[in-house]
């Protein structure tokens, strides 16, 4: 498989876009999550 992850930084916000491509002819599941652990002020 192929994991794309754009990251954008903008006024005030942080935006993640996450792309999960199948490379293979086979069917395969996947679970994806996107987790904040850090508290940043100034976003």
């Amino acid at each position: 498989f192929q994991l794309r992850l754009r990251i954008s930084l903008g006024p005030g916000k942080l935006t993640l876009i996450p792309r999960v491509r199948n490379t293979d002819s086979r069917p395969f599941s996947f679970t994806f999550a996107i987790r904040n652990y850090l508290s940043v002020s100034d976003i």
